[in-house]
């Protein structure tokens, strides 16, 4: 993430967003960054992730690929189509296998770009 930047006498941390639809998760992950110098966003569904990447500069998300309505690639491709949200790294989580076919989704998903599975 790199250390905090100051703008005007304030320091502004860079912006975590994770998009995740169990609770369970959101809580690990707040858990697992607490320690980091950064602001950590929360949301339970892509349409809520979307809103809160097209509100604040979000320097990375955290996407569960699995999640109803609006999967994780879905979410990522949308992302990726819109000029203010075009850059940000996805990081895509997912407890399910990774095979062949997932990982190549993913990519496709957004472009190949700054895309990891974890």
């Amino acid at each position: 993430m790199g250390s905090p930047v100051k703008a005007n006498a304030q320091i502004v941390r860079p912006k975590i967003l994770v998009i995740d639809d169990t609770s369970e998760n959101l809580v690990a992950m707040k858990v697992l960054l607490k320690n980091t110098d950064t602001v950590l966003l929360t949301a339970n569904s892509g349409n809520e992730g979307l809103a809160l990447a097209l509100e604040d500069n979000i320097a990375l998300v955290l996407l569960d690929v699995n999640m109803p309505q609006m999967d994780g690639f879905e979410v990522a491709r949308l992302l990726k189509q819109l000029d203010e949200t075009s850059n940000i790294p996805i990081i895509f989580l997912t407890a399910n296998n990774q095979d062949e076919a997932t990982r190549l989704e993913g990519y496709s998903s957004g472009n190949g770009t700054n895309l990891r599975f974890s």
